[in-house]
């Protein structure tokens, strides 16, 4: 019987190994809020007469050397592909202030970090490296020197 079951429907997904490789090897599916830092400010952005009264500017930070939840090689990647959201101690910030109420801009500032955190997971394609044939590099020293000749002609020649 366990035979046929594991024939069936394949080793249990659940067992420990599985668990750990993918905890490690991706990102979670939702942003861990508690290991985040918001801070709200007046925004300058929509509001009309809200905008002088009510904090609704929203930067989310953290600090990337602490970030564990992050693999190691995507926050590398993530402070290369975006080192305009890098503040000199390390911290990565997102703001938003796009709508008019402090609960959207933190979920737009949100969606904002997922989307840099998702492009920082995608690992770059390895470049195949090609060679150059000969005849191109003689077609392109053909047409230097076809060139050099059109210009030598276009010069003005005086007779003395």
């Amino acid at each position: 019987f366990m035979f046929s079951y594991l024939r069936f429907f394949g080793r249990p997904k659940n067992s420990w190994e599985s668990l750990l490789r993918r905890s490690f090897s991706k990102l979670p599916s939702a942003l861990p809020e508690n290991l985040l830092e918001f801070s709200y400010s007046r925004s300058s952005g929509p509001g009309g007469q809200n905008v002088n009264k009510l904090n609704t500017k929203v930067q989310v930070s953290f600090e990337v050397s602490h970030a564990l939840w992050i693999p190691e090689e995507i926050r590398e990647r993530l402070c290369s592909l975006f080192p305009q959201h890098l503040t000199k101690s390390g911290k990565f910030q997102i703001s938003s202030e796009k709508h008019r109420t402090q609960l959207q801009n933190k979920q737009d500032a949100l969606d904002k970090l997922q989307a840099c955190l998702e492009q920082a997971s995608a690992k770059p394609k390895e470049r195949i490296a090609t060679v150059k044939p000969d005849y191109a590099n003689e077609r392109r020293l053909e047409e230097k020197k076809r060139q050099q000749r059109i210009k030598k002609e276009r010069k003005y020649h005086r007779d003395f």
